[in-house]
C-alpha cells in the first residue's frame, strides 16, 4: 500500500515531503488523485528525473500509518506485514524466555489437573476446605460450581460454621459473579471436597464415620478427622468406644509412623476426651502405654500404667504377656538412662508393680503383685519382674522370688540390687537388714527402704550406682550364691548386709 501524506505534517517522512512539494500541496489535483487511487499510486521509475533539482523517490511497498486508525485509506495489519516486520527487526531475545515460561505454566496446569482428578476419585481422603480454597473456586469455577453454590444458599443457614468462607464471599459479591456465568473453569477436586464435607456434616452417622476411619492411611489424616473443625461427628468420636477401638486398630495397621507423633496424638486425644467429659478408652490407654514404653519415657509409662490398671488390665493371653514384656523393658531402659530421679518416683513405681504404697494400707491394682511369687508364671515375666525389683532396691522381695530354673538370672539381679543399695554408703536411714519373715510385711519394709534410698539420692544429688567392676573386685559370685540359697530370710539378709557394707566402703 502506498499513500501520500501531508508534507508539513510532523509525522510525514522527509522523502515523502520532497515528493509532494508544490505551490498548493492540498490542491484539488491531489484530492482527486487520492479519491481515484485510495490504495496508493505506483510511481514508475524513470531514467531521468523530471527536474534536475527535484529528483523523485520510489516509495516502499508498504507504508503503515499507525497514527491514522480512523483513516479509510489505511488497511489493517496482516500476516505478510508481520513477516516483513520480523525480517526488519530480526529476532527478539525475550521471546524464548516468555515461551519457556508459558510452556512451564502449561505443564503445571496439566499436572495440577491430573492431581485434582486423582484426588477427586478417592472417596475417603479427608481434607479441610480453607478460605483460600473456596476463594479459588469462586475465581475459577464454572457451571457446576454455580449450581453447587445455588444449592448451598439454602444449606448455609442450617448450622453455624457450616462453610465459614461463604459469608465472606457473599459479602464481596463473588457468588453473584459465579452465578452470572462469567467463570470459565471447573475444579472437580474442590467440588468433591465440598460434597464430602456436606455429606459428613449432614449425616453425622457413626457407621459412615467408622468406615472413613478404616480407610485412613496416615497419622495426618487421622489428626484432621479428630482434631479438625468441630462438628457433631467429631464430637461423637470421643463418646463412642467402638469408634475409638477402630482408631486404635487403624493406628496399629498403619505403615510405621514416628512413635513420638503417635504418643502426642494419643495424649491430645485423651485430653479431648476428658474435656468432653467422656471416660477414657481402654484400648487407647493400652496403646499409649505400649508407645511410651517403646520410647522409654518413665513418666508417661507410669501415667498410662496407672490408667490401665484402674481400667482392669489383667494377664489373660499371650498378647498381654508381650505387652508386659514391652512395658518392663521400657521401664528398665528408662531407669538405666537415669530417669526417675524426682522424689517419690521410685516408691510410686514400686506401688504400681506390687500394689503396696505408703499413702494407703489397702492393696492397689498392680502390674505383677505379690501373688506372682507363689504362682509359676511365664519365665519371661518373672525375669522382668526380678530385674525391676533389683533396679529399685527391693532386696527382700528378691529373696522371695527365687526360682531354680532362673538361678543365674536371679543371682545377676542380686548383684545389681547390691549395687543399687550400696549408693547409700552406709546411711543409717536406709534400712535393708530388718525382716519380718512374712511376704506382706517384708514388701512394706522394702517400700520403706526404697523411699529412704530415694530421699538420700535426692539429698546428695547422686543418681549413679557404683560400677560393676568395683563390685566384682570386692565380692564373689560364690558369696552371692550362698546368700541366695539361704533357707531362712534372716540368714540371707545377714549375708547381704556384709556384702553391701563391703561394697559401700
Amino acid at each position: 500500500m502506498r499513500r501520500f501524506r501531508d508534507p508539513f505534517y510532523p509525522s510525514t517522512p522527509s522523502h515523502l515531503r520532497r515528493s509532494c512539494v508544490g505551490p498548493n500541496p492540498w490542491s484539488s489535483q491531489k484530492r482527486s488523485i487520492l479519491e481515484q487511487y485510495p490504495k496508493g499510486v505506483i510511481i514508475q521509475k524513470k531514467n531521468k528525473p523530471t527536474k534536475a533539482k527535484f529528483p523523485t523517490f520510489e516509495l516502499p511497498d508498504i507504508v503503515l500509518d499507525l497514527d491514522a486508525e480512523d483513516s479509510p485509506y489505511v488497511r489493517p495489519f496482516r500476516g505478510r506485514d508481520a513477516v516483513q516486520q520480523r525480517n526488519k527487526w530480526k529476532h527478539d531475545p525475550a521471546v524464548e524466555e516468555v515461551l519457556s515460561r508459558v510452556g512451564k505454566l502449561r505443564k503445571d496446569i496439566a499436572r495440577d489437573g491430573k492431581m485434582m482428578s486423582h484426588q477427586a476419585t478417592r472417596h475417603h481422603t479427608l481434607q479441610t476446605i480453607s478460605d483460600y480454597d473456596v476463594f479459588a473456586i469462586a475465581l475459577f469455577g464454572g457451571s457446576n460450581v454455580s449450581s453447587s453454590l445455588a444449592d448451598l444458599k439454602s444449606r448455609d443457614g442450617r448450622g453455624h460454621g457450616y462453610l465459614p468462607s461463604f459469608n465472606s464471599l457473599r459479602t464481596n459479591g463473588i457468588p453473584e459473579r459465579i452465578l452470572a456465568g462469567d467463570a470459565n473453569k471447573v475444579i472437580p477436586f474442590m467440588l468433591h471436597r465440598m460434597q464430602l464435607s456436606r455429606t459428613t456434616e449432614d449425616t453425622g452417622d457413626l457407621e459412615v464415620l467408622n468406615i472413613t476411619i478404616q480407610h485412613l492411611r496416615n497419622l495426618g489424616q487421622l489428626r484432621k478427622l479428630c482434631f479438625g473443625r468441630a462438628s457433631a461427628s467429631s464430637r461423637k468420636i470421643y463418646t463412642s468406644h467402638d469408634s475409638i477401638d477402630n482408631i486404635v486398630q487403624t493406628l496399629r495397621a498403619m505403615h510405621p509412623q514416628p512413635p513420638e507423633d503417635i504418643l502426642k496424638f494419643i495424649n491430645n486425644f485423651n485430653i479431648r476426651q476428658l474435656s468432653e467429659k467422656a471416660g477414657l478408652n481402654a484400648s487407647m490407654s493400652l496403646y499409649g502405654l505400649e508407645t511410651a514404653s517403646r520410647l522409654k519415657l518413665l513418666l508417661p509409662i507410669m501415667q498410662y500404667l496407672q490408667i490401665c490398671l484402674s481400667q482392669g488390665f489383667k494377664l489373660h493371653d499371650d498378647r498381654s504377656i508381650e505387652i508386659l514384656e514391652t512395658v518392663g523393658h521400657g521401664i528398665l531402659g528408662a531407669l538405666e538412662e537415669g530417669q526417675g530421679t524426682a522424689w517419690g518416683t521410685r516408691p510410686e513405681l514400686f506401688a504400681l508393680l506390687t500394689g503396696h504404697s505408703l499413702a494407703n494400707s489397702e492393696l492397689r491394682p498392680a502390674l505383677f503383685g505379690l501373688d506372682m511369687f507363689r504362682r509359676q508364671e511365664d519365665p519371661r515375666l518373672h525375669l522382668i519382674y526380678v530385674r525391676l525389683l533389683a533396679e529399685l532396691g527391693a532386696l527382700r522381695l528378691l529373696w522371695y522370688s527365687r526360682r531354680e530354673d532362673l538361678e543365674e538370672a536371679c543371682i545377676t539381679a542380686f548383684i545389681r540390687c547390691v549395687q543399687v543399695l550400696s549408693c547409700a554408703k552406709g546411711d543409717a536411714s536406709v534400712d535393708y537388714t530388718s525382716v519380718t519373715g512374712d511376704l506382706e510385711g517384708d514388701a512394706y519394709l522394702d517400700l520403706c527402704t526404697i523411699d529412704s534410698l530415694d530421699a538420700y539420692r535426692t539429698s546428695v544429688m547422686s543418681t549413679e550406682a557404683p560400677s560393676a567392676s568395683n563390685i566384682d573386685e570386692r565380692i564373689s559370685l560364690d558369696e552371692v550364691r550362698d546368700a541366695y540359697k539361704s533357707t531362712d530370710i534372716h540368714q540371707a539378709m545377714t549375708h547381704f548386709e556384709q556384702l553391701i557394707s563391703r561394697v559401700a566402703v
